[in-house]
């Protein structure tokens, strides 16, 4: 054991409460509207199984045959909840933090940030999978930290974590890493924190060896090769064409470009705040450092220890060879939970400052948390916008489809060429810079993102019987010389038949299937 608290009732039901009081605050509008788009425009998502497969992600397809391969929000929304508090009550007992005031604060931080804001609203149907993913992850430092053998179970419990979405290695990482300082703020010896530290990473590294030995051996049952998209496993362990150095160092410096450039409402005050709670972690360790006078040789493996944090806390950023996304960033808002954890020693210690520093942290976490739930909410309703925007576009489409001489509806094969967003309808629109959109979700746009997912579309959300051709079909639809010449959507022409396929131009740019 090494230092680890144990579960408290107490703790475990101010947890909840906060934790839900703080998380349907903020996402309740999310889950009780549609607001399908991009990736969740798939609402059966056993027929994703395969892709999850080939992504690594080989416990999803699991999970949803116990949640239920349909997708929904309210349904989801409730795990996601249960899965959060149930993280932030073993990070609570890992990072002893017991008074109500700071379990309200870590909730706020954990439940209402851009990752979980943006997870919602874009990728509702993962939700609940990336709370779980945290879960097991968290559970899996807890057990190795709280039990004499719990190191027998947490590689397996990570290795879980991994094969649901691997991007939650960080925050084991993290955590391992504030477990240390605060033994090292305990006056543990050097000897004692190194070994415990290197007995950590061997943890972590079982949990790594054993996802590297399962994952194949999944692949090869079902059939499926390693997908080689940008988020793919493909490539990972190559770095023949990469600068180590300047990977490290980009990795690095990356978590503190977010929190100067956060993605919530009123970022500069956000940014400002963030920088203020760096500051305060700084001087809350180095006053319980200096109260428990410290030998030369801790205070350098604290400094140590500290140093490693914004590494540890974006590693996937070096196994993905800088492919980051802010889906992958949960340990970034992690970290403001160490703060916390080192009012309560304060407070504990009877420091003068301890009145301070909590004031300053409640005026920060509060006013973060509103800007979180107004971003987030700004989301939602966009999201739900998007829905309808694209409903009643996307009825005049299929109008026009079977307003087309010679389309049977439910026989004449289909193919839809570009996308809402280079359509004239969306690209004459003034002031309005389509990259932020797309990637920030400030503008009420379209759900559909993409060529490929104009079948979950119609099929799956309208429910309209139309025979779309798949990817390899509507490639070779392309650079038909008939159809380089059709005029974009909703001018006359858009929908044609040609050798026998109704082609209906949406947008004058095509994406050809990778």
């Amino acid at each position: 054991m090494h230092g680890c608290a144990r579960l408290d009732r107490q703790v475990i039901r101010r947890v909840f409460f906060f934790t839900a009081v703080f998380f349907f605050c903020a996402h309740l509008y999310r889950f009780c509207t549609l607001g399908f788009t991009h990736d969740s425009l798939l609402l059966d998502q056993s027929q994703n199984a395969a892709f999850q497969l080939a992504l690594g992600r080989f416990m999803q397809p699991l999970y949803w045959q116990i949640r239920g391969d349909i997708v929904v929000p309210f349904l989801i929304g409730l795990l996601a909840y249960a899965f959060l508090a149930l993280s932030i009550v073993l990070m609570a007992s890992l990072l002893r933090i017991r008074s109500a005031l700071s379990i309200a604060l870590a909730c706020m931080v954990l439940s209402v940030n851009a990752t979980v804001s943006i997870g919602n609203a874009t990728y509702i149907s993962w939700a609940d999978v990336y709370m779980l993913a945290l879960f097991l992850s968290t559970l899996s430092v807890y057990l190795f930290c709280r039990f004499r053998f719990g190191f027998l179970i947490s590689p397996f419990l990570l290795c879980a974590s991994l094969g649901l979405y691997q991007s939650y290695l960080q925050t084991a990482i993290l955590l391992y890493l504030m477990v240390l300082v605060h033994k090292v703020l305990d006056k543990a010896s050097v000897r004692s924190v190194f070994c415990t530290g290197i007995a950590m990473v061997a943890q972590l590294l079982a949990g790594l060896l054993l996802y590297a030995a399962i994952y194949p051996m999944v692949l090869k049952t079902f059939n499926i090769a390693v997908a080689t998209t940008y988020n793919g496993l493909s490539s990972v362990g190559d770095y023949s064409k990469i600068s180590i150095s300047t990977l490290i160092k980009d990795a690095y410096l990356y978590p503190f470009r977010c929190a100067l450039r956060p993605q919530t409402a009123l970022p500069q005050l956000a940014a400002s705040l963030y920088v203020l709670l760096f500051a305060i972690t700084a001087i809350a360790i180095t006053l319980i450092a200096h109260k428990h006078s410290l030998s030369t040789s801790s205070w350098g493996m604290l400094i140590f220890l500290i140093a490693l944090m914004p590494l540890g806390s974006n590693i996937i950023y070096i196994i993905s060879k800088g492919m980051i996304h802010i889906l992958m960033s949960y340990s970034f808002f992690l970290f403001f939970v160490f703060p916390i954890s080192l009012l309560e020693r304060l407070v504990a210690e009877h420091h003068a400052s301890s009145r301070a520093v909590s004031a300053i942290l409640t005026i920060s976490f509060s006013a973060l948390y509103l800007c979180n739930v107004t971003f987030a909410n700004q989301l939602y309703l966009r999201r739900d916008l998007e829905m309808q925007s694209t409903l009643s576009l996307m009825s005049r489409v299929i109008d026009r489809i079977e307003q087309t001489e010679g389309y049977v509806p439910g026989e004449t094969p289909v193919a839809f060429i570009g996308t809402l967003f280079d359509s004239p309808l969306f690209m004459n629109r003034p002031g309005l810079e389509q990259s932020s959109i797309l990637l920030m979700g400030l503008d009420n746009v379209y759900a559909i993102t993409s060529e490929s997912y104009h079948p979950w579309y119609i099929q799956q959300i309208l429910g309209y019987p139309m025979q779309i051709l798949n990817e390899s079909e509507r490639s070779q639809m392309v650079f038909h010389k008939d159809v380089i010449t059709m005029p974009a959507f909703p001018a006359d022409g858009c929908c044609q038949i040609i050798d026998g396929i109704l082609v209906v131009r949406l947008g004058n740019r095509s994406v050809l299937p990778s």
